[in-house]
Formats: C-alpha cells, structure tokens, sequence
C-alpha cells in the first residue's frame, strides 16, 4: 500500500498543512505516483528535510527507479545525484552544459583526482621537483598544505617517487577521485551564481 511505502499510515486524518515539511513532501511524492507514472518530475524533493525523511525520499526514488520509472530529479545536492542516477544533466543559467554519466563527465574537466600531502619544505623546491612529472595539471600551496590537480590515468607512485628523489619531506599522502560537485563548479567556471 503506498501509504505504508511513503510511512504516512498514522497520519492519514491530518490535515496536509498540519505536516512537517518532510511528511509535505512524502504527500506530494505519493500523489505523484499513486497512477504508476512512466515518468515522475522531482523538483529538489529533499530540500528543507530532517535527514530520515531525506533517506526515505532518496530510497523511495531508488526504488521507482529500479522499478521502472523514468525520474527526471532537480537538486542542488550533488552527492545525492551521485547516489540516485546513472545519467547526469549539468545545468548553469537555465541551459544544460553538459550530460552523461558521471566518468563522462569527469572526462570533461582537467583534472580528474587530487592528490594532497604536507610539507615543510620550500614551494619552490616543490613545484621544481613536480614539474617535469607528466600529467599533473596545477599546484596549489595553502601553508603547508599541497594540493595537485592531477590526471586520472596519472601512476600516484611515480609522484611518491619523485618526492623521495629530490629529498622532500611529505606527510598525510592522499589521494581523492574528483566528485560530481568538483564537475560542476569546474564545468560552470567557479562562478558564483545570481
């Protein structure tokens, strides 16, 4: 029963405008779907929402999803994105600048992994050492923190190696894959938005 699956069975005799924002939106999501629709438009469904009742939204869209149903789904949150679909429209001022699944896109921008450590050595003896290694797009020093924009395919150890070639000391060695958010502030230039 869909009030069961929406969990809104003790609340059936409230008034809608008596709800909380999430219970609002789990409403609207079920009569959105009581008639089985081929396709369900998701405007930011989980915006203003206590984390459970995000949950619950986020695995009721999986579920439709796997069921069958076509979800168009607008957010603002990218690591729902990631979570939820498999195919990803980026928008910036009102026109879609780029679509495909998530590796798609990640082939779209420069550099697609970063690599972070810290040193106490000299940002010039760094950036020296760094830059005959191919593959590394920019470097970033924040105090001792340094951050490389690094490409995909790049071999992380051949970086450990040079390092340790041209005595720089280094700790907290990490890498991290770039994620959807990366994409799109990359994609729309960094630009704060109206």
């Amino acid at each position: 029963m869909l009030f069961t699956y929406l969990v809104l069975m003790k609340k059936t005799k409230v008034r809608t405008s008596k709800l909380s924002t999430g219970l609002r939106v789990r409403v609207n999501i079920a009569c959105g779907i009581v008639h089985k629709p081929k396709i369900l438009f998701l405007d930011e469904p989980t915006v203003a929402i206590d984390p459970q009742s995000r949950n619950n939204i986020m695995s009721i869209v999986k579920d439709l999803n796997k069921n069958g149903t076509a979800i168009i789904y607008t957010s603002h949150y990218m690591e729902e994105v990631e979570l939820l679909f498999n195919k990803i429209a980026i928008m910036d001022q009102g026109k879609i600048i780029a679509y495909g699944t998530k590796e798609q896109l990640l082939d779209r921008i420069s550099a697609s992994l970063t690599v972070s450590f810290f040193s106490y050595d000299e940002p010039e003896k760094i950036t020296e050492a760094l830059s005959s290694f191919d593959g590394i797009i920019d470097i970033n020093f924040d105090h001792s923190k340094i951050k490389l924009g690094v490409n995909k395919d790049i071999q992380v150890e051949g970086i450990l190696s040079l390092l340790n070639e041209n005595n720089i000391s280094y700790t907290n060695f990490q890498t991290e894959a770039k994620n959807l958010q990366h994409i799109f502030i990359q994609l729309t230039e960094n630009r704060l938005r109206d």
